[in-house]
């Protein structure tokens, strides 16, 4: 997995003098930890554009849309119903939730195990502002989780009319607002 921000933007933002080398090691840790925290609160599979193709069971007759797995969907190249290859107007997807639809009235998955395959493309392409606002809250949360660390066990602190509280939640607000756009809509198995 391509890392979301890096070392020399997280020392920027701590405002750390690229020549002093003493916290890289442990600054590269967060940068590395950082992606899997984002996918984590976001619920998504991966963050840069991914092939995929997942076959799902159909429990319920007349069910007539599927979850997929991968989110967030950039398209989709094939699905079959039963074997059988549906045009791209049999179906259509509903980008927020990752619902497959099919289109036609009273039309219905096969009933049974692994019935529907559909293979597609998952996540942001490389440049979009979508990746840069993911980046931005990686840079955000490797931050928040360096300055911590150096409070490490303290709730608060004060000195002299200073005060300073440690956030309590996992991630800072700034990056929860962020990521807050992209957090799936629908739990979905993540595999």
């Amino acid at each position: 997995m391509a890392n979301l921000t890096s070392l020399a933007k997280v020392k920027r933002a701590l405002g750390i003098p690229t020549g002093n080398t003493v916290n890289d090691d442990y600054i590269g840790d967060l940068v590395s930890a950082a992606d899997y925290q984002i996918l984590a609160y976001t619920g998504q599979v991966a963050l840069t554009q991914t092939a995929r193709s997942d076959a799902y069971d159909v429990e319920l007759d007349g069910q007539n849309e599927i979850a997929l797995r991968g989110f967030p969907v950039s398209s989709v190249t094939a699905v079959t119903n039963a074997g059988n290859l549906l045009s791209s107007d049999d179906y259509y997807l509903d980008q927020r939730t990752g619902m497959l639809r099919l289109t036609a009235d009273g039309a219905t998955w096969e009933q049974g195990k692994q019935t529907v395959e559909v293979s597609y493309t998952i996540g942001y392409q490389d440049g979009s502002p979508e990746l840069a606002n993911l980046a931005h809250a990686a840079t955000i949360v490797c931050c928040a989780h360096f300055n911590q660390t150096r409070h490490a066990g303290v709730r608060s602190e004060g000195m002299a009319g200073y005060r300073y509280m440690m956030d309590k939640q996992g991630l800072p607000a700034q990056a929860v607002a962020i990521l807050s756009s992209f957090v799936r809509v629908v739990a979905r198995d993540v595999t």
